[in-house]
């Protein structure tokens, strides 16, 4: 299903009827955005699933933003490498309970936060 909008505005509403997920594939270049997708889907990946990252390496921002919520949550998942050094994935090894409250925290305190209003 395509879901148009912002990920801070079409996100959450997804969360209520969202399956769980075998891949989740994240492609943000900003440090909010990244963590819009992380804070609102990452619980649905299945463990085993696979969670794929494009500019890893090229955008220190989404790097960031990877790391700090993998080391908020204590997930201990191992960041693997393609080939080309700079997309990266990680197979979920354990069932992890996002921190809303962490999430809100970040994103309410990062001076990056990317916010636009909902267009209708």
């Amino acid at each position: 299903k395509f879901v148009k909008g912002y990920f801070h505005d079409s996100l959450p509403p997804l969360r209520g009827y969202l399956p769980q997920l075998g891949i989740l594939r994240v492609d943000c270049d900003m440090y909010s955005s990244t963590l819009e997708v992380l804070c609102n889907l990452y619980e649905f990946l299945e463990v085993g699933g696979y969670c794929i990252f494009d500019d890893f390496q090229g955008i220190p921002e989404f790097r960031r933003a990877i790391l700090d919520f993998l080391r908020a949550h204590n997930a201990t998942d191992r960041i693997d490498f393609l080939d080309d050094g700079n997309a990266g994935w990680l197979e979920k090894t354990s069932p992890l309970s996002v921190s809303q409250s962490w999430c809100k925290q970040q994103l309410g305190a990062n001076p990056r936060v990317y916010r636009h209003r909902s267009r209708k």
